[in-house]
């Protein structure tokens, strides 16, 4: 909530803001100083105790961001704490619950998670505005009827080609990806805003065919991203929290699922496969990634910024650029995983260990304004897309574009730059082609710059009661 919510306006309303946020934050930052407190008051399990703390209210906090920022709307900033609860304090929970796994320096990584997050809520991540404008929304059938058929030959056609050519074909996740999202958007934002079981239908269809056809088995992450994404668009038909409620019940299933079909797949790729293998090892393996990086950041050289490059360059062919440097999660393994060196196999270590990989200790501390204002950012212009008229393809395209950068931050928290621009990238890329060949309708063009001159033409008090 902030000052233009409240009734009135003026200083009080500030102060009021004020006063409850800095409570909030002064609380939060109270719980993680008494989590380390308690560590340090039970000798004999110190690091146990902290980091069990610290993992529960990082799961507590993840939460608690997701279900309170944005009141029904689902934002960005909400969607970076579903991903926080689940790649930070389920990680660190099952670190410490399960006894097969021991992560060096886990109480250190936690605690630079936790107080770095809290942080970029406190400083950067203030309630957004009133959702009184974001229930008045208009949408032109004609656009949605536009987005509809587009959507559905460009699934068509990715999965026809899912079926001939392999999994890493450039665009062809992409493709279905943004066909998912644009087909969803053009079916449960009609004029009325009703939903219709049929509409439901059908967008579920959408994701269970890119799930059949399309995913290939690897990166369950970009199923839990599509469902975000799917969610974002649904946010604005459901009464209350009432879908912020459902996210957070079927996650625990949702991930118990997943981590069977990991298992199962694995396995007919490694018939050898350990017996001790439960799929949440890529869940919860970040955590301990980052905590090993930590712990031997001594040992290990600092890559000055070099997998931020990686990533600014990673949409350019390897075929026309041989030496292009590798992504965050290539650089890794030979630090991590030097047995795998050599064969394609990738790690990850959350956003965390990039910055510290990159600028060591000193990169975790402006991790947290840099990542605290590109989440910023991304909720804004969610937002703001989000209170307009869906009159013209261009609106569509660019909702479509916001959802899916803000449904993606979950993949930039888990694996870094590299891993989110090499998947949002191809997805925007693909939307501005869409865009570009809207264009060359001239008809619909011009009744689309009629309903912008509509709107933006102000209207009599007279004839506009």
């Amino acid at each position: 909530m902030t000052a233009d919510t409240l009734p009135g306006s003026g200083r009080k309303a500030w102060t009021m803001v004020d006063r409850d946020h800095v409570i909030r934050f002064t609380c939060w930052l109270a719980a993680g100083i008494f989590a380390l407190l308690a560590g340090l008051l039970v000798p004999s399990r110190d690091a146990d105790l902290a980091a069990f703390c610290l993992s529960a209210l990082s799961f507590l906090f993840g939460v608690w961001l997701f279900w309170f920022h944005g009141g029904k709307r689902i934002t960005a900033a909400g969607i970076w704490g579903f991903g926080f609860a689940l790649f930070v304090g389920f990680a660190g929970l099952y670190n410490v619950l399960t006894p097969t796994w021991s992560a060096r320096g886990l109480t250190a990584a936690l605690t630079v998670a936790y107080f770095g997050q809290v942080f970029m809520w406190g400083l950067f991540w203030s309630q957004p505005a009133s959702e009184a404008s974001q229930q008045r929304w208009r949408a032109d059938p004609i656009v949605l009827r536009w987005g509809i058929v587009t959507s559905s030959v460009v699934l068509i056609l990715s999965c026809l080609a899912a079926g001939r050519f392999p999994p890493d074909t450039p665009f062809l996740e992409a493709s279905a990806f943004v066909s998912v999202v644009l087909l969803s958007a053009s079916l449960l934002l009609h004029r009325g805003g009703a939903l219709g079981a049929w509409r439901l239908i059908l967008s579920a269809s959408a994701f269970l065919i890119y799930a059949v056809f399309v995913f290939s088995g690897f990166g369950r992450l970009l199923l839990g991203t599509l469902g975000l994404a799917l969610s974002v668009i649904l946010s604005k038909q459901f009464p209350g929290r009432v879908l912020k409620a459902v996210i957070l019940l079927a996650s625990v299933p949702a991930l118990l699922i997943f981590a069977r079909t990991r298992v199962e797949f694995t396995a007919s790729l490694n018939p050898d496969q350990s017996s001790s293998t439960t799929g949440f090892e890529s869940v919860v393996g970040v955590l301990s990634s980052f905590s090993e990086l930590l712990s031997r950041r001594e040992e290990i050289p600092l890559g000055h910024g070099s997998t931020f490059w990686a990533a600014g360059v990673s949409m350019v062919p390897r075929g026309l650029w041989p030496e292009k440097p590798d992504g965050f999660g290539a650089v890794l393994v030979p630090y991590l995983s030097p047995g795998l060196v050599g064969t394609g196999h990738s790690d990850a270590a959350l956003s965390h260990g990039e910055w510290l990989f990159d600028f060591g200790v000193a990169g975790l501390v402006v991790m947290v304004p840099v990542l605290g204002w590109v989440v910023r950012m991304t909720d804004r212009w969610l937002q703001t897309v989000n209170s307009r008229a869906i009159s013209t393809r261009r609106r569509l395209i660019a909702l479509a574009a916001a959802t899916i950068l803000a449904s993606g931050l979950p993949d930039l928290l888990w694996g870094g730059s590299f891993t989110y621009v090499s998947r949002a990238a191809p997805r925007l890329l693909i939307l501005g082609v869409l865009l570009i060949g809207s264009r060359f309708d001239l008809g619909r063009t011009q009744v689309e710059h009629a309903h912008r001159v509509e709107e933006t033409t102000p209207r009599h008090p007279a004839l506009s009661s």
